[in-house]
């Protein structure tokens, strides 16, 4: 059992809390999170029921922030009271998610740390898949403390900016394992432009890394890799660039110490 997700959301914001979740595949396939939200609730169950049960035994809570949020009284008096309680006592991470401009500040949560990075509204964007992925290095950070165990780390403190990773083998094993996933999805779906698109946003934040802890050059040759001009079908051209880039990180952790 992965680490449970709780969304607090406005039902007006479903279409962006849909995309959230979306970016959150790759965590929850690599069932290291469940995610959990009032529409998973099964026909004939007690809505309320349903929602308090998860609130109270979710690890990681997000609050999906805008107007329509801040003035749903069920999200606000209920289910963000019950969550800055859980937060206040370490049972629980409270994470914001500034989906739409709105004034937050003076809110419950106001001064807790939220996402995207400088807190800079999700719709305000010009690259809203960028957005949803710095949100989602965001909770893969909390995720992985709650996971590794550490109980001298209360999941309350935990900080959302990105880690000055000590080694650099660890993160890029990491990649490894995230893009393994994405070739082993490329292999079995139908959907092969859902599944570039993710390596896309893959491929971004390992570069980007490559790039600032181990170097320039390195970052270059995981841009510079490309299919065979003899593969014609998108599906094999995928699960063979992803290849090449699995087996490059591969010889190149075997470098690292």
């Amino acid at each position: 059992m992965g680490v449970e997700v709780f969304f607090s959301y406005s039902h007006r914001d479903e279409t962006l809390r849909d995309e959230l979740a979306k970016h959150l595949t790759t965590m929850r396939r690599q069932k290291i999170i469940t995610a959990w939200y009032d529409r998973e609730i099964t026909a004939g169950s007690e809505w309320a029921d349903n929602i308090y049960v998860h609130l109270n035994s979710a690890q990681i809570i997000l609050l999906l922030v805008s107007a329509d949020f801040l003035a749903s009284d069920y999200c606000y008096d209920i289910e963000l009271k019950r969550a800055m309680e859980r937060h206040e006592t370490g049972e629980a991470c409270v994470i914001p998610i500034i989906l739409k401009p709105v004034d937050w500040q003076g809110a419950p949560f106001g001064k807790l740390q939220a996402l995207p990075k400088n807190a800079e509204s999700i719709s305000t964007w010009a690259d809203r898949d960028q957005a949803f992925l710095n949100v989602v290095q965001g909770i893969r950070r909390v995720v992985e403390t709650i996971v590794s165990g550490n109980s001298t780390v209360q999941v309350a403190s935990i900080n959302l900016e990105q880690p000055k990773y000590t080694s650099q083998r660890e993160k890029i094993q990491q990649q490894i394992q995230a893009l393994q996933v994405i070739i082993d999805d490329a292999q079995t779906t139908s959907n092969v432009a859902s599944v570039r698109k993710y390596f896309w946003q893959w491929r971004k934040e390992t570069t980007d890394f490559l790039s600032e802890a181990v170097g320039k050059q390195e970052s270059l040759a995981l841009v510079m890799i490309s299919p065979r001009e003899d593969i014609k079908t998108d599906q094999a051209r995928l699960i063979n660039e992803a290849t090449q880039i699995r087996n490059y990180l591969l010889a190149l952790s075997q470098e690292l110490t």
